[in-house]
């Protein structure tokens, strides 16, 4: 993505999140998720601070499921 992202560029990041005070139907969900590697907002950010900077951070819930958005560009 940094290879295609213009310098002046945006990109927006959507992930599952695993976050304190989901039902039950989210956690069936989760356990269902073969990836078995839904993190926790906080994880999700430091992680992606290694190779962006973040602009705005954003937590939503779909459906049953909460979401972290994070708005990205290149870090300086």
């Amino acid at each position: 993505a940094r290879r295609v992202l213009k310098p002046s560029g945006q990109m927006l990041v959507m992930e599952d999140v695993d976050q304190k005070g989901r039902g039950f139907i989210t956690r069936y969900i989760h356990a269902l998720d073969q990836g078995k590697y839904i993190r926790k907002p906080n994880e999700y950010r430091i992680l992606l601070e290694k190779q962006w900077a973040v602009i705005r951070e954003l937590d939503i819930k779909s459906g049953f499921c909460p979401y972290q958005v994070f708005i990205l560009n290149h870090r300086t």
